[in-house]
């Protein structure tokens, strides 16, 4: 597990259109009603996660550790290159998204950073 210091994050299932478009309906429903139900699990997990470890005085990556979980901390230069390989993204969607809106949050990010 690498610590990204990122909020719960929404897995996205992509597919090729021509390949979704191939399968059958039903397993086009089952598909669909496995992610919702991944993303409902998953939810409830990281939910109870939060609450209870700080109750036993334990970290997430502490609990991880103990639990045969690799944690991987990035470096300050890996952060970086993290950050520089997303400003294509930040720059074709700041017109649909609004470039204030997009100001607001990462300015969020950098402050809750710095906590």
């Amino acid at each position: 597990m690498t610590l990204l210091n990122h909020t719960l994050t929404e897995t996205v299932i992509v597919v090729n259109a021509d390949f979704w478009n191939s399968l059958p309906k039903d397993v086009q429903e089952a598909l669909r009603k496995g992610a919702r139900e991944c993303t409902r699990t998953n939810r409830e997990v990281n939910a109870k996660l939060h609450q209870k470890l700080p109750k036993l005085g334990i970290s997430v990556d502490e609990y991880c550790k103990k639990n045969g979980i690799e944690v991987v901390d990035l470096t300050a230069d890996e952060r970086a290159a993290f950050r520089k390989a997303v400003e294509p993204i930040y720059a074709k969607y700041r017109p649909q998204i609004g470039g204030d809106f997009v100001d607001f949050l990462l300015g969020k990010v950098k402050e809750h950073q710095g906590k």
